[in-house]
């Protein structure tokens, strides 16, 4: 009886045993396979016409890869005295009042016209005078904008692209990656300069800097739409703090994004 009741304790305990060293080595492969197949993503094609083309609200058919792990500060703000003075001389030129945007690093500042004040006003809808901080994200299905965007580079900054403006304005051979970006900076026979990110399906993705600033001013679009009823045919925009130099390389960068959403550009 005693021996019998040593050996059923033995096996009791040795079962114990076996399930508190499985169940975290089960979890540990797990997390090891996860990151093993995530670096060794086979490597996609970019197609012509910067690897996407536009959808009602994202931009479908992209591929690609990148690494992660750093914050940035919150984004510098620009003297609204500055932005008062930059709109006052576009408004002056812009006699057909249709909408403003501004941008300034990474940040962009929305602009309509109140005919009953008869003076251009920032959109409240869209942080109004503190701009819209110029982030997308690719954690979900559906992609996030300005600041949610900024909220889920927070936590996990591979998902999320920016900086847009400042990497369309250096030439491609001079661009040279920021410590601070999560992102990579890639190219292909048809694309000079390619954003690579994850994505929300375990995938990686890339698309042109073009591109994804489509996608940035169709929601700009939208949120215009919204608070006039009518989607705009053409926008006024401007760069503050921009040397002429940049300027020039970027502006027709721009008007090609805006072409991408249907929109005329009017450089200022």
């Amino acid at each position: 009886m005693i021996i019998n009741f040593l050996i059923d304790t033995f096996y009791v305990c040795l079962k114990i045993l076996i399930i508190l060293i499985a169940i975290p080595t089960a979890f540990c492969l797990l997390i090891y396979q996860y990151f093993t197949n995530f670096r060794h993503q086979k490597q996609p094609r970019i197609n012509k016409n910067h690897g996407f083309y536009i959808c009602e609200d994202c931009i479908c058919d992209i591929q690609n890869e990148i690494n992660i792990q750093r914050c940035l500060p919150p984004p510098k703000k620009q003297n609204k005295s500055v932005r008062k003075e930059v709109i006052k001389t576009v408004a002056k030129q812009n006699t057909d009042k249709y909408p403003i945007i501004t941008f300034f690093q990474n940040l962009s500042f929305i602009y309509v016209f109140n005919e009953i004040s008869g003076e251009y006003e920032a959109l409240n809808e869209r942080n109004g005078a503190d701009g819209n901080q110029l982030y997308i994200s690719f954690d979900e299905e559906k992609p996030k904008y300005f600041d949610d965007a900024f909220e889920v580079f927070k936590t996990f900054p591979s998902f999320v692209v920016y900086d847009l403006l400042y990497i369309m304005s250096i030439p491609p051979k001079q661009l040279k990656a920021k410590s601070e970006w999560n992102f990579k900076i890639t190219k292909d026979d048809e694309n000079p300069v390619l954003l690579e990110f994850d994505n929300f399906d375990g995938t990686k993705k890339a698309g042109t800097p073009i591109l994804l600033m489509a996608m940035l001013l169709k929601q700009h679009i939208k949120v215009i739409t919204a608070k006039t009823g009518t989607k705009p045919k053409q926008i006024a925009y401007t760069f503050t703090n921009l040397g002429n130099k940049k300027c020039n390389r970027l502006n027709p960068f721009i008007q090609e994004a805006f072409k991408l959403v249907n929109v005329n550009a009017v450089p200022f």
